[in-house]
């Protein structure tokens, strides 16, 4: 489970900066391989921008192409930053159309006894009105989520507790640093970024 990659970013304005975000993403594609994982699970904003440069799609096509070579599914559901501020094609929509990325927020993954139901970014109010409908689909099942929780910020759209109940995993995105929580008898996670981009208060 990783989130929060947002290639694309030059913070500081610095290019060296822009070159560590795709080292780390590039870093943690490697380690799932190098860990036989079944899957990988990224709960948005893979990219910093709705129109990434260049650069972003080269690191995610080499990382991703990877994952696939080695058959490993790369399930993905959409943050704030992937969003297109129209009806323009996310960037995600190339990678997923490649067949190197599962937007699982338009279809749940399911193989075998586990699955991974996805909900992309939205406003609060559309929010609350789909988490109320999620249910999961098999005895081992992952909501994958891009949501900010009211216990990590003042900001936040939902408390903990309105997340539905009866999911194994709770894969959470937003947040860029690390937190897990215990809530409906099972672990809620925030990965935090795959590499520093804000800091703790």
């Amino acid at each position: 489970h990783l989130s929060d990659s947002h290639l694309g970013y030059r913070q500081y304005g610095l290019i060296e900066r822009e070159r560590d975000l795709y080292a780390c993403f590039e870093e943690v594609i490697a380690k799932a391989v190098e860990e036989h994982v079944d899957v990988v699970v990224h709960s948005g904003d893979l990219f910093h921008s709705p129109n990434p440069p260049p650069q972003a799609y080269r690191s995610a096509l080499r990382a991703l192409k990877t994952l696939k070579e080695r058959g490993i599914p790369f399930l993905y559901v959409m943050g704030q930053h992937d969003k297109p501020k129209t009806q323009a094609l996310a960037p995600t929509s190339i990678l997923e159309d490649l067949g190197l990325l599962i937007h699982v927020s338009d279809e749940p993954y399911v193989n075998g006894d586990y699955s991974v139901i996805g909900l992309d970014y939205m406003r609060r109010q559309a929010l609350k009105e789909k988490i109320q409908a999620l249910r999961p689909l098999t005895k081992k099942s992952v909501l994958a989520m891009h949501v900010l929780l009211k216990e990590v910020s003042p900001l936040g759209d939902i408390s903990i507790q309105e997340l539905p109940k009866g999911f194994t995993y709770y894969a959470l995105g937003d947040y860029h640093i690390f937190k897990t929580f215990k809530v409906h008898g099972s672990l809620a996670v925030y990965p935090g970024s795959s590499e520093v981009i804000s800091k703790a208060s």
